[in-house]
């Protein structure tokens, strides 16, 4: 029904991190401003790229990282991280 028992583990954790995922975002919407947590939630394609080099070892294109880079420093500009406490 689900497609091949072999799959089913994946699919199961598959369904849970995207539940997971889900539950984190009601979660941030609740706790933050609901712009600043839905920006940080459209990073989704930045933490794709990283993730699949780490675990895919992707190569990765010039145009790639420099999307990484403008991504990194749009959400140092949402989330305005204080430096005086270090």
């Amino acid at each position: 029904m689900f497609g091949r028992l072999s799959s089913q583990p994946l699919l199961i954790t598959r369904s849970t991190l995207g539940l997971i995922g889900v539950l984190l975002n009601i979660y941030a919407i609740d706790h933050m401003v609901l712009s600043d947590a839905d920006s940080l939630m459209k990073l989704n394609p930045f933490w794709t790229i990283l993730l699949s080099i780490v675990f895919l070892h992707e190569k990765v294109r010039k145009y790639q990282i420099t999307a990484m880079i403008i991504a990194i420093l749009g959400m140092l500009l949402i989330v305005k991280p204080e430096f005086h406490h270090l």
